[in-house]
């Protein structure tokens, strides 16, 4: 199993030699019905600070955006 696949709810349904993000993955997965954005947060992988000012993200919704006033990144998502 791939190191990528830890979380994925398709995994105890994928073949040991299925590499992760191929074809008869991302059909496992789609059959699962786990997005790749949740696979994501499930590994921890979305980012928790600004790379421009080292503040913490605020999330709205979908998006997520710099907390931080004075901060050139600020009304772009990350």
């Amino acid at each position: 199993m791939n190191e990528k696949c830890y979380g994925c709810a398709a995994a105890d349904q994928c073949p040991t030699a299925c590499q992760y993000e191929s074809i008869m993955c991302t059909m496992k997965r789609m059959q699962s019905g786990q997005t790749k954005g949740q696979l994501m947060r499930r590994r921890g992988e979305y980012k928790t600070h600004c790379p421009a000012c080292g503040q913490l993200v605020r999330e709205m919704g979908i998006e997520r955006f710099c907390n931080n006033v004075k901060c050139i990144e600020r009304y772009k998502p990350l």
